[in-house]
């Protein structure tokens, strides 16, 4: 018997593995009969990668997030460029 015990995400993966739940809901069940937090399991990523794990598809990484781009302004966003003008 092992000292170290898994994570509810760990345990979740291996009984998402193991073939014997269908669903998200059957892992949480699950979860709870061994004793494990099983409101760890949330999220639409975590959720996404168990259901893949489910239906036997590699899981596939998350695309990054796109950033807005931004202007960038020597004195901040409000700023406006300075006008050139002619010494008098």
């Amino acid at each position: 018997m092992s000292l170290i015990r898994a994570s509810a995400v760990e345990r979740a993966f291996e009984i998402a593995r193991s073939g014997r739940a269908k669903s998200i809901q059957e892992i949480q069940k699950t979860l709870d009969r061994e004793g494990y937090d099983y409101r760890k399991i949330y999220g639409k990523a975590l959720c996404r990668q168990l259901h893949e794990v489910i239906q036997g598809e590699p899981i596939k990484p998350l695309a990054p997030k796109k950033r807005a781009h931004r202007r960038q302004f020597a004195f901040g966003a409000a700023a406006k460029p300075l006008k050139r003008t002619a010494l008098s």
